[in-house]
């Protein structure tokens, strides 16, 4: 039926504080880390994944005028339009500014790419069996199950047309209600 937010968000966060209080020796280790700080970001703000690799990279360059001690609020550009507007996102509480300064040479590689997206799509596919959008939902279903009207959820997530959010909500509500449509007693 789709991954669970709160499930989905906590197993990305206790492998982050895994490798995060580890002392890191490979590439492949500094990758994983960088790319679970970008997948947090995603989670958490139900965005694109090349809005989250937009937002790390804003985090990281605006460290030193950022308040660490209140919420972490940056921005990213947002995916999929053709004038260029951005939208607010917040970074997880357990990243931290030093997290951002360890992964330094994966942003920098990020950076250069030209389509982030596609690697860490691979990536995540490879080792953990997920399609990145399904973070976005994710994160979109939670809210909607929370009574979250569509018009808010669209808001937080960077739709323009509401009929996306409907649709996607209404046919998880109707995929719940046919899987749990009782049956009489034999």
């Amino acid at each position: 039926m789709g991954l669970e937010y709160m499930k989905t968000f906590k197993m990305f966060l206790d492998e982050f504080k895994n490798i995060k209080n580890k002392e890191i020796l490979y590439k492949k280790d500094l990758k994983k880390y960088a790319y679970l700080i970008i997948f947090l970001i995603q989670i958490k703000n139900g965005c694109r994944v090349g809005e989250a690799v937009n937002g790390i990279l804003w985090f990281y360059e605006n460290r030193n005028k950022i308040n660490w001690n209140d919420t972490v609020v940056g921005w990213a550009k947002i995916e999929k339009l053709k004038k260029e507007e951005y939208r607010k996102i917040t970074l997880p509480r357990a990243i931290t500014k030093r997290d951002l300064e360890k992964v330094e040479p994966i942003l920098k590689d990020l950076k250069n790419v030209k389509k982030p997206s596609i690697r860490l799509s691979n990536w995540l596919k490879r080792h953990y069996g997920i399609n990145t959008h399904s973070l976005r939902y994710a994160f979109i279903t939670y809210h909607a199950e929370m009574n979250t009207p569509a018009q808010i959820i669209a808001k937080m997530t960077g739709h323009k047309n509401l009929n996306y959010i409907i649709h996607y909500t209404q046919q998880r509500v109707a995929d719940k209600m046919l899987l749990n449509t009782p049956e009489p007693e034999e």
